[in-house]
């Protein structure tokens, strides 16, 4: 079924790109150890070529990157706390004094 195969393409290319986004993000906001960033997006890579190449060593070794690099967030988003979620207001000059 051409419907079933689309919908399926296009879940598999979102997981991937997501999670991929996911450990990028992570890393370029420095929440988590770089260690554990690069976790997530090693693990998401090698998963399609464990998949692919039938090697399953390989896909449970990604799974397991990216379980161990998810914990890590869970556990940064855990401890944060409440008033730490909130960015500062941007500050801009505007003909030169500063507006917030």
């Amino acid at each position: 079924n051409i419907v079933v195969s689309l919908l399926s393409t296009l879940f598999v290319v979102g997981h991937e790109l997501g999670t991929l986004l996911l450990g990028i993000g992570l890393a370029r906001g420095r929440v988590v150890p770089l260690w554990a960033a690069a976790a997530v997006v090693l693990g998401m890579l090698l998963h399609p070529v464990g998949f692919g190449l039938d090697i399953r060593l390989v896909d449970i070794l990604g799974f397991a990157l990216l379980v161990t690099g998810c914990v890590v967030a869970a556990r940064a988003v855990l401890t944060t706390p409440n008033d730490a979620w909130d960015l500062p207001p941007e500050q801009r000059r505007q003909k030169g004094r500063t507006v917030i």
